[in-house]
């Protein structure tokens, strides 16, 4: 990709909605229709089809309603729109230099005061703010943590990035382009949803005092309204899968209104798409990925074509 700054406006404006030859003529915003939204619409055709048949398929097998997989279909999809809508990825890379011998040495020998240190004076030299007092917050072979910052060796060359931060991004995401219902619970939301389902495939419940919140999903009728109840000390939230697809459809169109006419948020999108599509990583130094690499080169030398199930 050409250097953003020096971009013209129109080429920041085909970047994002002109077709690209580098992508099979696609346009990169209408991705997200195709793919984000076209997989779930595709998803949702086949509950919808499912509940006109009176839960019957062909084969006669029992089939679940989505309440699993369509709500984790739709917080991937809004997670992505809000990283390109606030312009933060986690591969957005601050900078990147060559690793010191003396870095490397404290780093091998786990010296954590004089990594702290030096660390801190590196980023803040390349004119990053960073806490004065942060310390290390994790340390491993290749990645070290440390107030918001990600030091990672890769490929020879020390290469810090900006923590990720999914949940700020789809918090202001719903803020602005959500119903006014949807932005008084965010985080509920987004925490008790996404994270739940994805890291323990059931929405996370939370409890505030005395009370309990839960989420419900369901696909009974699309007709029927999200809605809040409460029984005895239990709050429930209970979601329209359909309903929270047209809101999101709804939020990323009225994102792509803003997005024509607004340079800033296209510098947003730019910056965050490009730093997905460009990233690779390098797996030289690392000895599971690179033996695995090894296997698959040995295989095509035999053939440039090989059968990964016999």
């Amino acid at each position: 990709m050409k250097d953003l700054v020096k971009m013209t406006k129109t080429e920041k404006y085909n970047y994002i909605f002109a077709p690209d030859p580098s992508r099979n003529n696609e346009i990169r915003f209408d991705w997200i229709y195709h793919c984000l939204l076209g997989d779930i619409q595709t998803f949702l055709d086949g509950v919808e089809n499912f509940t006109q048949n009176k839960g019957k398929f062909s084969d006669n097998l029992p089939r679940g309603g989505g309440n699993l997989s369509v709500p984790i279909l739709i917080s991937t999809a809004l997670e992505f729109v809000a990283a390109l809508y606030m312009g933060k990825t986690n591969y957005i890379l601050c900078f990147s230099e060559d690793i010191s011998e003396e870095l490397r040495e404290e780093w091998n020998q786990l010296k954590i005061e004089n990594l702290t240190n030096r660390l801190r004076e590196m980023i803040k030299s390349k004119g990053l703010k960073i806490n004065e007092r942060a310390t290390i917050a994790s340390i491993s072979k290749n990645r070290i943590e440390i107030d918001k910052y990600q030091i990672k060796k890769e490929a020879g060359k020390l290469n810090v990035y900006e923590n990720y931060n999914a949940t700020d991004n789809v918090g202001r995401f719903i803020e602005y382009f959500f119903p006014k219902e949807y932005k008084n619970i965010p985080f509920l939301l987004w925490d008790g949803v996404r994270n739940g389902l994805v890291h323990t495939f059931s929405p996370k419940p939370f409890k505030y005092h005395q009370n309990y919140i839960r989420f419900q999903f369901f696909v009974e009728d699309r007709k029927v309204q999200a809605h809040v109840t409460k029984v005895d000390n239990t709050i429930l939230i209970r979601i329209n899968i359909f309903e929270l697809y047209q809101l999101l459809k709804k939020a990323i169109e009225d994102y792509r209104a803003e997005l024509e006419n607004n340079e800033n948020l296209q510098d947003k999108f730019i910056l965050a798409w490009a730093s997905i599509e460009e990233y690779t990583r390098n797996i030289d130094h690392d000895v599971e990925k690179s033996n695995e690499a090894k296997i698959l080169l040995s295989e095509l030398k035999k053939s440039n074509n090989y059968l990964l199930l016999q």
